[in-house]
This record gives C-alpha cells, structure tokens and sequence, in this order.
C-alpha cells in the first residue's frame, strides 16, 4: 500500500505523488497543487531521500541523517513526508518517527515501538529491533521483516520444499526456475514424452476425476471444467477425491500436487469408439506459481510475502535478487480414459 495522494479537509488534493508499479512502490515525485510545484526524489543507497530537485534540476531540498534515521540536519521548505527510507514508502509522522506500513519506527533509539506483528518469522529474536541494528545493507519497507531476512528464509523455505515435498527431479525443476525467476514465462510441456504430463496423468486422483468427466459426457451431461483445486484431501473439483486411496497409500499426494496447488484444466475429446464412447481425450492442464501457490509451502510461510511478477519483488535492485515471481506453466498431452466408465468419487 502506497501513499498517492494527500487532502485537505474538504477533500480537495493537496499533493499527488507518483511510484512505480512495484511491490512497495519506489518513489520518483510529488507535485504540490497547491504551490503548482514539482519536485523530483535523489535518494541514497539505503533508499533514503537525500535531495528533492525542481523541474529545472535545482536542488531544493536537502536532507541528512543518522544510519538509523535521525535527522540531523534539513534545508527547504517543501511539505515532504517521504524522507527515512522514502523510497520505498516511509512516512514521516513526527521528528524521529517513521511510519512503514505495519508500525512505526522511533529512530533516535532505532527502535521499533511495538513488537514484530508476524513475531519470530521475522527472523529476528528482538521483536522491536530495526533490521537485525544494520541499517547501511538492509531495510524493511514492509515493517515486518528485512529484505536480508525474507531471502534468506525463501531460500530456506524452497530448499526443504524440494527436498522434502517436492522430490520428483522434473517437478524440481519447475520449482527452482520458478524460484530463481529462469526460463521463458508462461512456459509449456507438450506431449507424454514430458514427465511432468506422464506424472499428471499417472496420479490416482488425477485419473478418477477424468473419469468422472467421461462419465458425465458419455451420460449425455455437460462435463465439469475449469479448476482443479488440489488440498490436504487431494484433487478436488466438483468432487472431493480423499488423500488416502482404497488401498491406504497417498496415492494422490505427489511432487506435482505439492508443487502446483491449484490449477486449471480443460479437457476435449478428440476420437471416438462410437459417436458416443470417448477413446482419446486432450489435456489442456495450467497454473500459476507463486508464494501463494503451492500451497503446502513449509510453515505457512508463503503468507507473509505477496505474489508479484517476476523481476518486481519488494527487494530487487537493493543488493538482493528477485526471487519466486509469478511463473505461468502450461500441460498439454493426450490420453486415453476408459468407457464406458462411472464415477467413482466419495
């Protein structure tokens, strides 16, 4: 959430301000309509603002602080709330107080005045320390947890993901050219050859609810399509198809279910035994990766970090890469489904 605009008591706009279209923004003007006047950001390496510069390129402004925040010293008159970490979105509320989204920081003890509101995920056993007390490498727009931090338990997270979860190697592969952000976007897997289709297409809760649209096109009954939701019962779509299969095992529980989370499919006939019997089916079979996606990522943790598009994370182009952006993945292969069939579903 990102400050655009500010107002006077009969709603009419003081100042406007324009970000680019990032997770946290990313700050370039302010124009004040009440002077006509606008001023462009110069900001530090730790996103800090440093200078404020008018249409003809003269500084107007000027700013300086402590590592932490504290103002030293200030020249101009322009009303600028974005200075401590202005570039990404903090507020000056008061001398020394910096709002940044989930609470406010008091930088003359560099410290935050309530506790950490995701706790000890923020990776950090002092709830009210600002960014583990290193300012000069690290911020924390989010006012919840560090840009350092967060890659780091991403990276953490991913890695027991694979190891643990999504153990299959080609399932593995989706997952860490999702994470670093590699490969074309969306990106397609055709035919049986590919062992991602074969996995799909082998998965017992997978096959059942493939029936059950057979079943319903055979019967003469408009199929089901659209999403195929995957939970901690399995596949479900219009039915619900139990983790466990008949036989005890988590035949339905695999790398591909771990990993995709959800997704969408659509299903065509292509040949017949009869005009009515269905021999060979396509599927068209896709989905969007993201934190949110996948949703057995370990601890719940995925909730904690928005999605976004790949290469625009929160903490890209501050000495950090952009990790696990949104990665579209297509499944097209056919198969065969046997008739005529019935639905075997709970």
């Amino acid at each position: 959430m990102n400050l655009l605009r500010t107002t006077n008591a009969a709603g009419a706009t003081n100042q406007r301000f324009t970000d680019f279209a990032d997770s946290w923004g990313g700050l370039t003007s302010l124009r004040d309509t009440t002077t006509g006047l606008t001023s462009h950001y110069a900001f530090d390496m730790s996103g800090n603002t440093r200078d404020l510069v008018n249409a003809s390129g003269a500084v107007t402004d000027q700013y300086w602080s402590t590592a932490f925040g504290s103002e030293l010293n200030a020249t101009g008159s322009t009303n600028n709330p974005f200075r401590f970490s202005g570039e990404v979105g903090g507020q000056r509320q008061a001398a020394d107080m910096t709002y940044l989204r989930a609470r406010v920081l008091e930088m003359l003890h560099a410290i935050w005045l309530s506790k950490d509101p995701i706790g000890f995920y923020g990776g950090d056993w002092n709830l009210s320390r600002y960014v583990g007390n290193n300012p000069i490498d690290h911020i924390d727009p989010s006012g919840q947890i560090s840009c350092a931090q967060e890659e780091k338990l991403k990276y953490l997270g991913v890695k027991a993901w694979s190891e643990v979860m999504v153990t299959d190697p080609a399932w593995q592969t989706i997952l860490w050219n999702w994470y670093y952000e590699k490969g074309p976007d969306p990106v397609t897997y055709t035919g049986f050859l590919d062992p991602r289709n074969s996995s799909l297409n082998a998965n017992v809760g997978f096959t059942k609810l493939l029936e059950c649209w057979a079943a319903a096109f055979y019967n003469g009954a408009t199929p089901p399509r659209g999403r195929w939701a995957v939970t901690s019962s399995g596949f479900q779509w219009q039915y619900t198809y139990f983790r466990l299969d008949a036989a005890g095992q988590n035949a339905a529980y695999d790398s591909a279910t771990e990993l995709l989370g959800s997704y969408s499919v659509d299903v065509s006939p292509v040949t017949y035994f009869t005009a009515s019997q269905i021999a060979l089916v396509q599927i068209h079979a896709y989905n969007v990766t993201g934190w949110h996606s996948g949703t057995r990522f370990p601890f719940g943790m995925g909730y904690i970090w928005p999605d976004h598009p790949r290469g625009n994370s929160r903490c890209s182009g501050r000495g950090f890469p952009s990790t696990g952006g949104n990665l579209t993945e297509n499944f097209i292969f056919g198969t065969t489904v046997n008739v005529p069939c019935k639905c075997n579903l709970p």
